[in-house]
């Protein structure tokens, strides 16, 4: 389920790994995702996958229970990646000095314990791991390197940031119901 890449450019992906039959790409906004107002009955999914976007919308304490948890399947798996950060902001500072002027509201970077303490107070996720990814320097590299617009916006960031505060979140948990 993507909201800005159509599912027919998802599907032909999928159909190029070879997983048509596996997985269905759908259009469609996760904020609107709630029983009886989704393309999909509750219990439909085997797992959640979710890279780079989770901190756009789900940075709520209810969001996934209310929003995700009744459509993954008891058992179900539940794996997430974030940009995030390697410790908080200085006290009194939403964002540190050199971030400013790229820094926008809505970015939702947070710390791997912040992630932690917020998937702890899910009522249907048994959190198994929340850690730093071994793989950021490389992640960042990789984003900076093509030629997406936003990744080349966040180049001078990432210079300004010189490897002091971005990381990637990494989180996987299973479904108890």
């Amino acid at each position: 389920m993507d909201l800005w890449i159509a599912a027919e450019d998802n599907q032909a992906r999928f159909k190029a790994a070879g997983l048509e039959d596996r997985i269905t790409a759908v259009n469609f906004d996760v904020t609107q995702m709630r029983p009886g107002h989704a393309p999909f009955a509750e219990n439909s999914f085997d797992a959640v996958l979710s890279i780079d976007a989770y901190h756009y919308f789900g940075a709520s304490s209810a969001f996934f229970d209310t929003h995700l948890a009744p459509f993954i399947k008891p058992g179900g798996q539940v794996a997430i990646v974030v940009p995030g950060l390697k410790k908080p902001f200085p006290l009194q500072q939403s964002v540190a000095p050199e971030l400013a002027p790229w820094w926008q509201p809505g970015m939702n970077f947070f710390t791997v314990d912040w992630w932690m303490q917020l998937w702890q107070q899910s009522a249907f996720l048994q959190l198994e791991l929340c850690e730093e990814s071994g793989q950021c320097t490389q992640a960042w590299q990789e984003w900076l390197a093509c030629d997406n617009p936003y990744a080349v916006r966040d180049r001078e960031m990432m210079a300004a940031e010189n490897g002091q505060w971005f990381n990637f979140t990494k989180m996987t948990g299973c479904i108890h119901k």
